[in-house]
């Protein structure tokens, strides 16, 4: 049987330029991590597979030119092991070389975990520099070898995106408006993006919005436009895939409205090519709608008919605090989503473009550095399981039979014996209970990074 290549890419952006960037110090993120994190934020990788390429973009926005040198490495363990290495993935960029590009292959294993670490170093006459204000955006290139995929050549990959907790949409100042999408960290002033790895297309926009207090009035809108740009320094400009939701009939909340680009709608796009999502709510000035959760799937799809694509979703958190006997969601993002104070799930999910099939979940976590609690009863476990919705309403999400349970003393676990068919169109969506039967009240909770990924093929 014929070997196929699988291309994958992983994103990792801070989010923001107004998160500023701490000298001389190594720093950690995710897509999105909302600002730069002091421990390590990494996932497991959920197949055999090789990193072939780091590519990181970076755009320096303080007046004063900066003397010093940005490094960006990839970090990884062997297994479960909370031991992270240096590899020869590397990038070197200044005020001179804002782009880099390094092709060292890694070969990693199911469950080896990876992170990029950020440091920048300061240079001449910067001993008094305390930040420095960035754009940053990085993509790491993954080839998976496999004799069998359950793929069809038609679909491609799936890039996932999420605003997180919920938001606020509005035209005022202090708000963001336009935005921008990663896979969490909320509503994003400044462009994130990820790198086309190969000539292809990308298509099949799909939206999924939950209101939570308020709703979409009849002269308001809030749409969804992909931007590309050619090659490093070019601007971000719009293309023809877009998509638009607006008010409906009903008045109760919470209301999920979704929509999806044209069927026949696709832009050519080139290696080194640069993608992102803006999200823009068109309104009268000083309007606001309270707590909103978006959602968002894109299809990317090679010309090189023998790339079956498959994708690599990851979900990863910063330091969380970890409640008993709750449900939360997460994403590439910031923290654990629970419950409001009305008692509703925030569940934090992402809208896939096509249909396929979920598997080989690999899920952990780790204390984090400051954790006032640093073990569980023995009694206690942490279940992570998928869960889904194949209708456009609130109460749709149900559980699947993807999960995995972390009983005392194991901070790793996996998932390779079920599979979950999803449709176009469904909202996928990770969720987390620490399971307690100590019933304290009034206690210190830990704080926890968990790690977590699958397989969408």
């Amino acid at each position: 049987m014929s070997r196929k290549e699988n291309v994958l890419i992983i994103n990792f952006s801070p989010g923001s330029s107004t998160r500023p960037l701490e000298v001389n110090l190594n720093k950690y993120i995710s897509w999105c991590s909302a600002g730069y994190q002091d421990e390590i934020i990494a996932f497991p990788v959920p197949v055999n597979c090789e990193i072939t390429k780091l590519n990181v973009t970076v755009q320096f926005l303080d007046p004063i030119v900066p003397t010093g040198t940005l490094i960006s490495t990839v970090t990884r363990t062997h297994g479960c092991q909370n031991i992270f290495v240096d590899t020869k993935s590397q990038c070197i960029v200044n005020a001179l070389t804002l782009c880099c590009e390094n092709n060292t292959k890694i070969k990693l294993l199911p469950g080896d975990h990876i992170a990029l670490r950020i440091r920048y170093n300061t240079g001449p006459d910067e001993d008094n520099l305390p930040v420095i204000r960035l754009l940053y955006n990085a993509t790491i290139e993954i080839i998976h070898n496999s004799t069998s995929c359950h793929c069809d050549h038609s679909k491609g990959m799936i890039i996932p995106y999420t605003n997180g907790s919920p938001n606020v949409l509005a035209i005022t100042s202090g708000v963001n408006n336009p935005f921008y999408l990663a896979f969490g960290g909320g509503h994003i002033g400044d462009s994130v993006f990820w790198r086309v790895p190969e000539n292809g297309i990308i298509k099949n926009l799909f939206i999924a919005a939950t209101f939570y207090n308020d709703i979409l009035q009849q002269e308001q809108a809030v749409d969804f436009t992909v931007l590309k740009s050619n090659g490093c320094q070019e601007d971000l400009l719009e293309t023809d895939l877009r998509t638009v939701i607006s008010s409906k009939e009903s008045s109760q909340t919470p209301l999920v409205i979704c929509s999806n680009s044209k069927k026949n709608t696709f832009v050519r796009v080139s290696k080194g090519d640069h993608i992102a999502v803006r999200v823009t709510f068109v309104a009268q000035p000083f309007s606001i709608i309270n707590d909103v959760i978006l959602g968002a799937g894109l299809e990317y799809l090679s010309e090189c008919a023998h790339n079956s694509k498959i994708s690599i979703i990851r979900y990863t958190t910063n330091p969380t605090i970890l409640l008993p006997n709750v449900k939360g969601t997460i994403e590439s993002g910031t923290n654990i989503h629970y419950p409001n104070q009305s008692n509703l799930p925030l569940i934090s999910y992402f809208v896939t473009p096509h249909d396929g099939i979920i598997h080989n979940l690999y899920v952990g976590y780790v204390f984090a550095d400051n954790s006032p609690i640093k073990t569980f009863d023995q009694d206690d476990s942490i279940v992570v399981e998928l869960i889904i919705a194949n209708k456009c309403n609130f109460d749709a999400f149900h559980q699947t039979c993807l999960s995995s349970k972390l009983k005392y003393g194991k901070f790793c676990s996996v998932n390779l014996s079920k599979n979950v068919h999803v449709k176009c169109g469904d909202r996928i969506a990770l969720q987390i209970i620490w399971i307690s039967k100590s019933q304290q009240t009034n206690i210190m909770y830990p704080l926890v990074l968990f790690r977590c990924s699958y397989l969408f093929e």
